[in-house]
Protein backbone atom coordinates (compact mmCIF):
# COMPACT_ATOMS: atom_id res chain seq x y z
CA UNK A 1 0.00 0.00 0.00
CA UNK A 2 1.29 3.63 -1.04
CA UNK A 3 1.92 5.48 1.74
CA UNK A 4 2.13 9.77 2.54
CA UNK A 5 3.30 12.19 4.69
CA UNK A 6 3.26 11.49 7.92
CA UNK A 7 0.36 12.70 10.21
CA UNK A 8 0.91 15.86 11.97
CA UNK A 9 -0.60 14.34 15.27
CA UNK A 10 1.13 11.25 15.74
CA UNK A 11 4.18 11.39 13.16
CA UNK A 12 2.58 8.14 12.13
CA UNK A 13 2.13 7.25 8.43
CA UNK A 14 -1.68 7.05 6.79
CA UNK A 15 -2.56 4.89 4.02
CA UNK A 16 -3.08 6.69 0.99
CA UNK A 17 -6.43 5.48 0.57
CA UNK A 18 -7.49 7.06 4.25
CA UNK A 19 -6.84 10.70 2.80
CA UNK A 20 -9.99 10.26 0.37
CA UNK A 21 -12.26 9.16 3.28
CA UNK A 22 -14.47 11.43 2.17
CA UNK A 23 -14.55 10.94 -1.35
CA UNK A 24 -15.23 7.68 -1.43
CA UNK A 25 -18.07 8.39 1.10
CA UNK A 26 -19.53 10.20 -1.44
CA UNK A 27 -19.09 8.05 -4.56
CA UNK A 28 -21.42 5.15 -2.46
CA UNK A 29 -23.82 7.41 -1.34
CA UNK A 30 -23.72 8.63 -5.15
CA UNK A 31 -23.95 5.43 -5.99
CA UNK A 32 -26.44 4.29 -3.13
CA UNK A 33 -28.91 7.35 -4.41
CA UNK A 34 -28.75 5.70 -8.09
CA UNK A 35 -29.51 2.44 -7.04
CA UNK A 36 -32.50 3.63 -4.72
CA UNK A 37 -33.60 5.74 -7.48
CA UNK A 38 -33.66 3.05 -10.39
CA UNK A 39 -35.52 0.44 -7.55
CA UNK A 40 -38.07 3.17 -7.29
CA UNK A 41 -38.68 4.06 -11.28
CA UNK A 42 -39.12 0.24 -11.92
CA UNK A 43 -41.99 -0.19 -8.79
CA UNK A 44 -43.56 2.72 -9.99
CA UNK A 45 -43.86 1.52 -13.55
CA UNK A 46 -44.68 -1.69 -11.93
CA UNK A 47 -47.76 -0.06 -9.90
CA UNK A 48 -49.24 2.29 -12.36
CA UNK A 49 -49.18 -0.77 -14.62
CA UNK A 50 -51.45 -3.10 -12.37
CA UNK A 51 -53.05 -0.29 -11.74
CA UNK A 52 -54.42 0.27 -15.46
CA UNK A 53 -55.11 -3.53 -15.58
CA UNK A 54 -57.40 -3.43 -12.87
CA UNK A 55 -58.89 -0.04 -14.11
CA UNK A 56 -63.26 -0.11 -14.58
CA UNK A 57 -62.89 0.76 -18.10
CA UNK A 58 -60.24 -2.13 -19.25
CA UNK A 59 -58.57 -0.01 -22.12
CA UNK A 60 -55.35 -1.18 -21.11
CA UNK A 61 -52.88 -2.54 -23.76
CA UNK A 62 -49.84 -4.35 -22.54
CA UNK A 63 -46.95 -3.01 -23.70
CA UNK A 64 -43.30 -5.05 -24.72
CA UNK A 65 -40.47 -2.66 -22.85
CA UNK A 66 -38.04 -5.30 -24.50
CA UNK A 67 -36.75 -3.13 -26.62
CA UNK A 68 -36.76 -5.25 -29.95
CA UNK A 69 -38.64 -4.34 -33.12
CA UNK A 70 -41.48 -5.56 -33.93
Amino acid sequence: MAYTQPSPISGARLPAAGRHRGLYLAAAMFVTGIAVGVRYQRSALTRNEQAQKSAAENLYVSVDRSGGGI
